[in-house]
């Protein structure tokens, strides 16, 4: 198993809702681009963050190619 940690400040909210997602997400990409890819983490946090818009949860899932 690959172990990946990054230092961010997630633990208290900000005030305001777009700085805590930006930051939320920062942290979301330093995790998950070493072992996804940047291309692929960029992509999987674009498409949560349009969840409610998703017409098929699969996307999440699957390979571009395949869906």
């Amino acid at each position: 198993p690959t172990r990946v940690e990054r230092a961010h400040d997630t633990g208290v909210p900000a005030s305001d809702l777009v700085a805590q997602g930006a930051k939320l997400r920062a942290k979301f990409l330093g995790l998950a681009a070493p072992i996804l890819g940047v291309a692929t983490a960029e992509r999987l946090a674009d498409e949560v963050a349009s969840l409610a818009d998703l017409p098929d949860v699969r996307t999440l899932v699957l390979a571009p190619a395949a869906v």
